[in-house]
């Protein structure tokens, strides 16, 4: 099972850390995706938790 089937499949929402070793990304990197709208999150005061699903976009979009 790939990695984005398991993201797609998921239901619960990820952490800034997580997404980050998932994309393989430095933080400023995240960060600048989240500030453009490449990747949205949902913020929850000052934590950041990310759909599954938009990570496993990314990350399909990435690979092509």
């Amino acid at each position: 099972m790939s990695i984005e089937t398991m993201l797609s499949d998921s239901t619960q929402l990820l952490t800034f850390e997580q997404v980050r070793a998932i994309l393989n990304v430095s933080k400023s990197t995240l960060r600048r995706w989240i500030a453009s709208g490449k990747l949205s999150c949902i913020r929850l005061g000052r934590l950041l938790r990310f759909d599954p699903s938009n990570v496993a976009e990314v990350l399909r979009a990435r690979s092509n």
